[in-house]
């Protein structure tokens, strides 16, 4: 039988996506899907009070399985990975549309999909980053 499980927090009636349970001796915070029968101690969060859920300061926060949680899709997925090459190539902030003819130091030796293999020129292999 398929129970629908209320939030936890007290004046929300919403409907529960995840179980919060909490390990004091590790000093951390799992957070996963709704459990039938959730363990002893184990909170049940609505999407809004899960968005807003903050860890005590040092403790470390697991998230395991799909716990309600919205995925990311394929486009912020590309798009996370587009930032993160920009930050590492030091290209332009976005909004502006970079070029490898911007950066002639830059070569594009493959890509896939979203991603690209981009090496840098400028750097020798007597470099000590690549020893």
């Amino acid at each position: 039988m398929d129970v629908l499980k209320r939030c936890s927090r007290p004046g929300c009636g919403e409907r529960a996506v995840a179980q919060l349970t909490y390990a004091y001796a590790q000093s951390q915070v799992e957070v996963s899907p709704v459990a039938e029968d959730p363990p002893a101690g184990a909170y049940v969060l609505c999407q809004v009070h899960l968005d807003r859920l903050k860890v005590p300061k040092g403790w470390k926060l697991i998230r395991s399985g799909s716990p309600g949680l919205v995925p990311l899709t394929e486009a912020e997925i590309e798009s996370l990975a587009e930032e993160v090459r920009r930050v590492g190539l030091g290209l332009e902030p976005e909004g502006t549309e970079p070029s490898l003819s911007s950066r002639p130091n830059l070569v594009m030796l493959a890509s896939r999909a979203h991603l690209r293999v981009v090496a840098d020129t400028s750097v020798s292999a007597e470099h000590p980053a690549w020893n």
